[in-house]
């Protein structure tokens, strides 16, 4: 007798593993962690029943679904009490799975939105149940209890804020400021005093203010992009986070000055360190813990629960529209350069141009450079 259970992670395409009754089922679940089990029973009803209700009562949070060869009413009733969140008879009924599952990852995004399930708030604020999501999941749970400096790698649109967020807010610090600062965004000649402060009288029209570092004293100060901070402000940087404290522009005070520093860039900073427009000693003083930030092209698995999550946060009538499985595949098809901020913004737009309630494939479109 054989029972094969199925992982099923998400609607279409997904990643799905066999199980057979000779394997330590208990242990394969528990290792990889699925949303939704399939059970299909080939000869002895009542062993598959009993598997049925252990992994219930071991799992109940996981819907499981039952695969018959026959319809069976009385063996469905049976499945039904102890536990089964659906029955099906294969091949008979097996075109209805897709819906189900569609129907099930809707669920899983709910949940997950709401702040139910394995993860705290903070963290399921991050869409995703891929292997490589609930990996990073844990290194920003693991990371969040220090006091160590962090550096997030990952490509634009990957949601790097969203994870220096989240170690604030995980932190003992999270009662206090998070200040997040674009070095990119801000001209060179400015970041000194966005960072460290100034005085009346630095420079003309100069008054007293208090700058980034200073402002996020006992919380957390996030620098994004930091590759692009000019040589001076590095060494200033440096500086202030070896002694925690800062001497605003025009000044001789010396200020106490103690965030969570977390930076973050899009790119590997070795060729700067090659060219000199990056220090060394600074990169060993902000790489102590290191996340990587997978990008969507490798973690295509959270396709379908992302797309739901930027749907639901639209107004009406759009966050009503479902996605139809064809849709979902011409998504998955993407290479997606522009990651999950291009997810989002081409999951509003297919939403914005359908007229009906399923969003279908020629209602997406792609901008391709």
């Amino acid at each position: 007798m054989t029972h094969k259970i199925v992982e099923v992670l998400v609607p279409f395409p997904c990643r799905i593993i066999s199980i057979s009754a000779g394997q330590n089922v208990k242990t394969e679940i528990n290792r990889h962690i699925p949303d939704t089990i399939l059970i299909r029973t080939e000869e002895d009803e009542s062993e598959s029943l009993q598997l049925l209700k252990k992994l219930h009562e071991d799992k109940p949070h996981i819907p499981i679904i039952m695969l018959h060869p026959k319809p069976d009413y009385r063996f469905a009733v049976s499945a039904i009490k102890h536990g089964a969140y659906h029955f099906l008879c294969v091949p008979h009924d097996f075109q209805e799975l897709p819906a189900i599952i569609h129907g099930l990852a809707r669920l899983i995004i709910k949940n997950s939105v709401s702040g139910v399930g394995e993860y705290s708030e903070e963290l399921n604020r991050i869409i995703g149940e891929s292997p490589c999501c609930r990996r990073l999941k844990k290194e920003i749970v693991t990371a969040a209890a220090t006091e160590i400096p962090v550096l997030i790698l990952g490509e634009t649109g990957t949601g790097k804020e969203l994870v220096a967020q989240a170690l604030h807010d995980l932190s003992p610090r999270n009662r206090n400021a998070f200040i997040p600062i674009n070095c990119a965004s801000i001209p060179n000649d400015l970041l000194e005093t966005e960072l460290f402060g100034c005085r009346r009288g630095a420079f003309t029209g100069a008054v007293d203010r208090p700058g980034f570092f200073e402002k996020s004293h006992g919380g957390t100060l996030f620098l994004d992009e930091i590759g692009d901070l000019p040589l001076p402000s590095q060494a200033k940087l440096l500086r202030a986070l070896e002694t925690k404290t800062v001497t605003p522009l025009g000044s001789t005070d010396i200020i106490p000055a103690n965030p969570r520093f977390i930076s973050a860039t899009n790119e590997t900073l070795e060729k700067k360190l090659k060219d000199n427009q990056f220090r060394t000693d600074l990169l060993f003083r902000i790489n102590t813990i290191v996340i990587h930030i997978p990008p969507l092209r490798k973690r295509k698995e959270d396709i379908p629960l992302l797309a739901d999550y930027f749907l639901q946060k639209m107004a009406n009538p759009y966050r009503d529209k479902k996605i139809s499985i064809n849709a979902l595949e011409k998504l998955y098809t993407h290479h997606w350069p522009g990651n999950i901020r291009e997810l989002g913004n081409t999951v509003e737009r297919a939403a914005v141009s359908c007229d009906g309630p399923v969003i279908r494939p020629h209602h997406i479109s792609f901008f391709n450079l």
